[in-house]
């Protein structure tokens, strides 16, 4: 094309005409800054479509991360779940005027060694996509959006969990340390073999003395009062569940 105007240019100019050289000349600008935008808009064009699929990549890594995160939830709450039921349970032996040897096995295989008060057991989000995001500088292409609420929402609540948890397993460790120091635990386990082997009146009575404890029946009152966590987890799996589907609106499988 402009071989094509440049030979128009010379048989104009050997032809004297002045006047229509100077409209070709223009309009041969105009095709070249016309080829320059257009180039220019296809480059950006590209390169926003390269930052996309880059900010969908993490997108895709915080809702892998968030779906990994609703199963860890709900394995821990519904351990607490069955802990605080497990809790209740024990307190109520505790409570009643003497200790049943059914009763007593009822607890120990539906509770004591799989929901046991005094397990030390905390939620650790991953965080890894949400900390790439913020580290790679594509955080602010989803700022005051929707999803920049949800994932922040979310993360909130997680680290509300986090408090909360640290103060429930520091109450219990210390309730622990008080039983272990006083040989509670040890007690307790030897004499609920006794009771497996033979559940005398003396052994049943022992193991009621030993789950009176101050500290014993203190860490099973606390889990049993287990409230505003079990609160906390169901509102972060809601918050999770939010966010994950609205990274799948945002962000098809096949992108």
């Amino acid at each position: 094309m402009i071989k094509f105007f440049r030979k128009i240019r010379l048989n104009l100019l050997s032809k004297g005409n002045t006047s229509k050289y100077f409209k070709y000349a223009i309009g041969e600008i105009i095709l070249v800054v016309i080829g320059i935008l257009i180039a220019l808009q296809i480059n950006n064009w590209n390169e926003s479509k390269k930052e996309q699929a880059q900010l969908n990549g993490y997108l895709k890594n915080i809702s892998k991360n968030i779906k990994s995160d609703i199963k860890n939830l709900t394995m821990i709450k519904n351990f607490r779940d069955s802990s605080r039921l497990g809790s209740k349970e024990f307190l109520k032996l505790t409570e009643s005027p003497q200790l049943i040897a059914e009763d007593l096995h009822y607890f120990t295989s539906t509770y004591l060694f799989k929901y046991n008060s005094l397990f030390d057991v905390y939620f650790k989000s991953d965080k890894s996509g949400f900390e790439a995001l913020k580290n790679s500088g594509y955080l602010n292409k989803i700022q005051e959006t929707e999803l920049e609420t949800k994932i922040y929402n979310y993360y909130n609540i997680v680290a509300e969990i986090g408090e909360e948890e640290k103060s429930l397993n520091n109450f219990i460790e210390e309730m622990e340390y008080d039983m272990f120091k006083s040989g509670i635990v040890l007690q307790y386990i030897n004499v609920l073999k006794a009771i497996n082997k033979q559940p005398t009146e003396a052994h049943l009575k022992k193991a009621h003395e030993l789950m009176n404890f101050p500290a014993f029946k203190g860490a099973n009152f606390r889990v049993s009062r287990l409230k505003k966590i079990m609160s906390s987890y169901e509102n972060a799996i809601d918050a999770a569940s939010e966010t994950v589907d609205l990274i799948a609106e945002m962000v098809p499988e096949n992108h």
